[in-house]
């Protein structure tokens, strides 16, 4: 579905970049399926290729190679002059253009929500801090992009972790890997600490 590797390839290891990309990708390209069915039927060809013109290369940006594909033939059907066939052709794209985008926008959704830190109130977990930690050391050392979501799945700054925790939350939302590996064994004993 979504080839972050491939994606991160293209922006030269841009992990930031990547990141605001995919975040942005289904509040400003989520309804272009809609859009350009609406163009079409309107007669807009020109602005529904554009719409699928857009997609293509926002799909390519994250990574979703069967997605720009799929906005790749609208775009060239919608290129092509014609009524009747042409435009029943063109409208069928752009419906499968809406069916490869659903399992990204699915992705990239449940991407953010593991992103995003327990709830406020709900009890510290060390056990799963710590099964984190232990993933995260290869991770950051490597400076992979998948330290983020796994990172962003426990609440650092809890007030079991003191300092130790916001300075490690700060350096991995800084893409400061050095930093958050140098921070590793405060944060680990802190962990340890909150578990007894």
């Amino acid at each position: 579905m979504i080839d972050r590797k491939a994606a991160l390839d293209r922006m030269e290891g841009d992990e930031v970049l990547y990141r605001k990309l995919a975040e942005a990708f289904p509040d400003v390209h989520g309804g272009t399926p809609a859009q350009a069915a609406a163009m079409l039927e309107r007669g807009d060809r020109e602005g529904a290729r554009r719409a699928a013109h857009t997609l293509k290369s926002a799909a390519a940006m994250i990574g979703a190679a069967e997605l720009s594909l799929a906005a790749a033939t609208a775009e060239a059907a919608l290129s092509e002059d014609g009524g009747g066939d042409a435009k029943m052709d063109a409208a069928a794209l752009i419906r499968e253009m809406g069916k490869r985008l659903e399992p990204v926008l699915d992705q990239l959704r449940r991407d953010a929500a593991a992103r995003q830190p327990s709830a406020p109130g709900k009890p510290f977990d060390p056990a799963k801090a710590l099964a984190a930690l232990d993933q995260l050391e290869p991770l950051l050392a490597k400076g992979s992009f998948e330290c983020l979501a796994l990172a962003e799945g426990v609440d650092w700054t809890v007030p079991e972790l003191g300092g130790a925790g916001g300075a490690f939350a700060a350096a991995i939302g800084d893409i400061d890997w050095s930093s958050a590996r140098a921070l590793l064994p405060g944060l680990r004993a802190a962990v340890a600490a909150a578990a007894k």
